[in-house]
C-alpha cells in the first residue's frame, strides 16, 4: 500500500518525535535533536546523522539550505510522529 507509513527502528522514531516538538519552520542541529530526547532514550549526534539521512531518502525530512544546514520535518513526517504518538 503507498499510502501506509514507514516503518521505523526505534532510534528512529525517538529521532522523528524529538523533531516533531520544534516548531515546523525550524532548521536542526542533530545537538538540538539529542538535547530534545528523554535522557534515558537519548541518542549520540553521531548516530542521528545517519537517522536524519534515513528520514530524507523516506521523505520525512528535509534539509532545504542544504546538506550542512539544518534538517526539519516535513508535513509526511510530522503525521508519522503524530501516529506514533497515539
Amino acid at each position: 500500500d503507498e499510502t501506509a507509513s514507514p516503518a521505523l527502528t526505534a532510534n528512529q522514531s525517538r529521532v522523528l518525535q524529538a523533531m516533531a516538538r520544534f516548531d515546523a519552520s525550524r532548521l536542526l542541529s542533530a545537538a538540538a535533536i539529542s538535547a530534545e530526547m528523554d535522557l534515558a532514550e537519548r541518542v549520540s549526534e553521531r548516530t542521528i546523522g545517519p537517522i536524519l539521512r534515513t528520514l530524507i531518502e523516506l521523505r520525512l525530512a528535509a534539509r532545504p539550505a542544504g546538506s550542512r544546514s539544518g534538517a526539519r520535518l516535513l508535513l509526511a513526517g510530522r503525521r508519522h510522529a503524530a501516529k506514533s504518538a497515539d
